[in-house]
């Protein structure tokens, strides 16, 4: 595995003795911009990014410094929350920053934001593995859903 193992990475100070890979930046293959990875779908996420061959340098978003997602990204930052109105410039804004080429999203509501800036941020170069917003309309209401699987 390429890589050393260098001491506490930064935002787990809280936890005394943990270690996690650090990897020089001519290793990383890729950077990826993990939205709302506070939560459990941003988790594991970042755990079957962490799991790929390739090597992924991840940028975690989340709306507090409290998430418990800070501990598992390379770099971690706040972002507005994804309804309000600057929530794609922010977005936007970070992956430029990093040269990030894909964005993920862990929540149902950066789902629904994303789905519907999918233009802007395709045009932005981002790989956006979302659902189109009708698909999306459907599979996030029970109601819907059982109609059009029946």
């Amino acid at each position: 595995m390429r890589g050393e193992l260098l001491g506490e990475c930064f935002d787990c100070r809280a936890r005394p003795g943990h270690e996690r890979l650090v990897l020089d930046a001519a290793e990383i293959d890729a950077h990826v911009v993990e939205a709302a990875v506070g939560g459990g779908v941003g988790e594991q996420i970042v755990k079957a990014l962490r799991l790929a061959e390739t090597l992924y340098s991840v940028i975690g978003t989340d709306v507090t410094p409290l998430s418990v997602g800070r501990a598992i990204v390379d770099h971690f930052h706040l972002l507005p929350r994804a309804g309000e109105s600057d929530y794609v410039d922010a977005l936007l804004a970070l992956a430029a920053r990093y040269g990030a080429r894909a964005l993920f999203c862990g929540s149902e509501l950066e789902l629904r934001v994303m789905a519907a800036a999918r233009e802007r941020l395709e045009t932005a170069g981002l790989l956006l593995p979302v659902n189109p917003t009708k698909v999306l309309e459907t599979c996030l209401d029970k109601v819907k859903t059982a109609d059009f699987l029946t």
